[in-house]
């Protein structure tokens, strides 16, 4: 099995951690997210970052050891995971929205640009913050096929908003070999602790975790969640060890603050494959400074098919 890379290594890690604060005030409660495109979001406000407030935010996605080469990462595994002829439907799509008055650091966008495809459009946030939100709304319902809808509820953003920041992804995809409706039904099983799970083209798996045991009143979940380390995680689904189920800154003024990130995330599982979606959008406010804490460090269960705000501490 092929090395994995830096950023591999840095989102899987940051995809765990995520995955433990979520939890922490239900530990039996359903989670959806997409760690990737929380990531990819925050990435891009890290583009606008210094100082301290970019040292924080590489620790708390992981990428600290690799500053340097993290934005060029991303693009590369943009680049591999928006290709064409695939035989699955995967597209991942960033844009900013700013305030049509206020003036960003050309660096700033030209990087955004650069590494995420992120184009920047201008919106009128002081007079028509409602329409902005509609605006951002309607796109990211269009980018994840009307899977994710109302991204951004009423309040959201408002005339001192100056920049929002969207990432949206898309997925569908149909099993390597699909499982037959007559066939299945609802019963208790129990197999091997990891399951893959091939989609069509066996370039992309659905990855099982199962407890070994049912010990606790989570039927066991708890106990696996918390061995789910990067060096377990990377153990664990080595090929020979799983069962196949089939076989610069952002503006010159420096007065930006990040008031709020949303996400909101979708799947559908059936006999025939997955659909999923998922989008992010970080914004930006006017304020004093630039001050930006890692805001998914502190944040709130986001259930399937729901939204969660995840607001800096």
């Amino acid at each position: 099995m092929a090395s994995p890379t830096p950023l591999s290594k840095a989102n899987t890690t940051f995809s765990l951690a995520l995955l433990k604060k979520f939890g922490d005030d239900d530990k039996t409660a359903n989670i959806f997210y997409s760690p990737f495109s929380i990531s990819s979001a925050l990435a891009m406000v890290m583009l606008g970052a210094r100082g301290n407030t970019a040292t924080q935010m590489s620790e708390c996605l992981k990428t600290k050891d690799y500053q340097d080469d993290v934005h060029v990462s991303f693009a590369q595994l943009l680049s591999e995971l928006n290709k064409a002829d695939a035989p699955y439907a995967l597209s991942v799509a960033n844009r900013l929205y700013g305030e049509q008055s206020y003036q960003f650091d050309e660096d700033f966008l030209g990087k955004t640009k650069k590494y995420y495809n992120a184009e920047l459009e201008t919106v009128d946030f002081l007079a028509g913050s409602e329409a902005a939100r509609l605006d951002i709304n309607s796109w990211v319902q269009k980018q994840t096929q009307d899977k994710i809808k109302d991204l951004l509820a009423k309040g959201d953003v408002d005339s001192l908003s100056r920049l929002v920041l969207v990432n949206a992804m898309y997925f569908k995809s149909d099993w390597s070999e699909q499982f037959q409706q007559y066939a299945t039904r609802d019963a208790q099983f129990r197999l091997n602790k990891i399951l893959e799970m091939p989609y069509k083209g066996k370039e992309l798996s659905m990855f099982i975790f199962l407890p070994n045991e049912m010990e606790d009143s989570s039927t066991g979940l708890e106990k696996l969640e918390k061995q789910l380390t990067y060096e377990n995680f990377m153990e664990w689904t080595r090929p020979d060890l799983m069962a196949n189920l089939f076989g610069p800154g952002m503006s010159p003024a420096n007065d930006l603050v990040l008031s709020k990130v949303v996400h909101k995330a979708f799947v559908e599982v059936n006999e025939e494959g997955t659909e999923a979606a998922a989008a992010t959008a970080i914004i930006m406010r006017a304020g004093c400074c630039m001050h930006m804490n890692p805001p998914p460090c502190s944040s709130q269960t986001i259930p399937s098919s729901s939204s969660s705000d995840i607001t800096p501490p």
